[in-house]
């Protein structure tokens, strides 16, 4: 998915692109976007402006301080949510910026992404799958198996590791191991001449 930033904007701002309806159904004012600089910044849209976070981390507590950014081009910005019958709604919308002051708005997506009873039906389908899965893994197939699987990769991770080249600092203990045993060798065939 990678890295994005979050946006604030008001729904006032919204006003003028959304229907009443579509209105109703949007109850927050933080989206995302991946048109600025992807590293979890927080912009908000403030009287017809862009502003930036010194805050961008989320984790991080205390009074945020807003600097008004000069960005030119545009600005898509997209969230998920779910109205109080559970269906999910996708919107996404695109805010123009000339040196950071809001030029055009535009609604691309109002659409319903899943409703209730689709929801309720996937989580039907996910319940009956895991039951599924569950009774296999009590199986003594399953488990003799996957004992087996554990055994063999960990055979094979050693195995792996027997192979690989030493490098000159892994070698050092064994060369100068090899010098001392050579010295002695020859140590004690000079006493045996």
């Amino acid at each position: 998915m990678g890295m994005f930033d979050d946006i604030i904007v008001p729904k006032s701002y919204l006003r003028g692109i959304l229907t009443k309806q579509q209105e109703k159904l949007i109850k927050h004012d933080n989206y995302q976007t991946k048109c600025l600089e992807n590293s979890l910044c927080i912009y908000k849209v403030y009287r017809q402006k862009l502003y930036k976070s010194d805050k961008h981390l989320p984790h991080i507590e205390g009074k945020k301080k807003w600097a008004f950014t000069r960005h030119t081009g545009a600005v898509s910005f997209y969230e998920n949510f779910e109205n109080d019958k559970g269906d999910s709604y996708w919107v996404e919308f695109i805010f123009t910026f000339v040196e950071g002051v809001v030029d055009t708005k535009l609604l691309v997506r109002f659409e319903v992404s899943r409703t209730a009873e689709e929801k309720e039906e996937a989580d039907k389908e996910w319940k009956a799958k895991k039951k599924i899965r569950d009774a296999f893994h009590k199986t003594l197939k399953y488990k003799i198996f996957n004992f087996l699987q554990g055994v063999l990769f960990h055979l094979g991770t050693w195995a792996m590791r027997q192979t690989v080249t030493p490098t000159n600092q892994e070698t050092e203990p064994v060369k100068r191991h090899l010098k001392k045993h050579e010295k002695a060798r020859k140590t004690a065939k000079k006493k045996k001449l």
